[in-house]
């Protein structure tokens, strides 16, 4: 995972003990790690690039096109796709 270019990592989604990596492409690729680790994994190389928005997501911040807070708690990438916002999640 470390090999791979951050930049074109668009966002990761945590599924139970796996990690599913969407890069910018619409590639996707599944990583036997937690999402927890994968964070961890590209902190080591990119540090504070990727944002926890959910306790299934993480974004890369580049990728964020809006922020729809309540009552939607909506992120919008610039893809168009739409992830879920926590209700305790603070983006700035």
């Amino acid at each position: 995972m470390q090999s791979k270019k951050t930049e074109h990592i668009c966002h990761l989604e945590g599924s139970v003990n796996y990690t599913i990596v969407h890069f910018n492409n619409g590639r996707k690729e599944v990583m036997a790690y937690t999402l927890k680790k994968c964070e961890a994994l590209l902190s080591e190389s990119d540090s504070n690039h990727f944002i926890r928005i959910h306790k299934s997501f993480s974004v890369n911040k580049d990728s964020i096109k809006e922020i729809k807070p309540r009552p939607l708690n909506k992120v919008v990438l610039t893809s168009g796709l739409e992830l879920p916002l926590a209700r305790r999640r603070k983006i700035n």
